[in-house]
């Protein structure tokens, strides 16, 4: 029989680290290297150069872990929009765009009118009933014929009134105002920190934003303006005087350059209507 010498026994393969590397899961792997690299008669320096390079991989991993906690973190970051902004009039609504979906709204809203039909019968059924009446006044009975006279003019008023409330939805917009925004935003200068924006509009005005909901006033006092973020989106409320209100929505382009303002308008006893105005960034 082969007999195996002392030197044999305590001779230590890579392979059997390994194998007590991965066959345990009680214990810490580092634990358990140490105990193997004990049993064995691993020369000193090795055992040495083995936990450096577990120390090693201990750091490269936690070194890769916060890189990637970094990485997500600048990821995450919400959208800026700090710079100068450029209305596209191509890709938005204009003013004339919003007047029309408003007179479209005030025509849904707007009651069927049933004035003009009674005005306009006798008209239809007697069509020479003025004349009959101016007749009848030659004879002697000019009362009679300036009372036709007279139901021939409530006919005629009957008929005006029904071509105003035809023309109503064309001259609505003097009852019911165009955003005012419309006519100052064609340039936005912007500023933004964490807490707050600024904007310029192109005819001078500051309008100061807090990004915290709460609701300030704004214009020169014109509006109750609030703000927040949700997202990458910021959602600015303007209030006014009439009882009007303007909701944005803002929206920026994954490469920065195009700026996207989804707006709703909203005025008393008409239904909001919806319009968009995109701005491209200045170099």
């Amino acid at each position: 029989m082969k007999k195996h010498s002392q030197s044999d026994e305590n001779t230590c393969h890579p392979l059997s680290v390994s194998c007590g590397l991965v066959s345990t899961g009680s214990r810490p792997a580092r634990h358990l290297l140490d105990i193997r690299l004990h049993d064995t008669s691993m020369p000193p320096r090795s055992v040495a150069i083995l936990k450096s390079c577990l120390g090693l991989a201990v750091f490269l991993m936690l070194l890769g872990a916060w890189l990637a906690s970094t990485a997500h973190a600048q990821t995450a970051q919400p959208a800026n929009y700090s710079g100068a902004w450029r209305l596209d009039d191509r890709n938005s609504d204009s003013a004339d765009t919003v007047t029309g979906l408003m007179r479209d709204a005030a025509r849904k809203e707007a009651p069927p009118s049933t004035d003009s039909t009674p005005a306009t019968t006798p008209s239809a059924d007697h069509p020479q009933g003025g004349h009959r009446g101016g007749g009848m006044g030659h004879g002697g009975m000019g009362g009679g014929g300036m009372g036709g006279g007279g139901h021939g003019m409530r006919g005629g008023k009957g008929g005006k009134s029904a071509s105003t409330d035809d023309s109503s939805g064309e001259s609505f917009h003097k009852d019911y105002p165009l955003p005012p925004l419309l006519k100052t935003d064609s340039v936005l200068l912007v500023q933004q920190d964490a807490k707050a924006i600024q904007l310029r509009l192109n005819d001078g005005q500051v309008l100061d934003v807090k990004l915290d909901g709460q609701t300030r006033q704004a214009l020169n006092g014109n509006a109750m303006v609030s703000g927040r973020r949700e997202g990458d989106q910021l959602l600015i409320s303007f209030r006014f005087a009439d009882g009007s209100q303007l909701n944005q929505s803002w929206a920026m382009s994954p490469d920065g350059k195009q700026l996207t303002v989804s707006a709703e308008w909203r005025v008393p006893d008409l239904q909001p209507v919806n319009f968009k105005r995109s701005y491209v960034v200045l170099r």
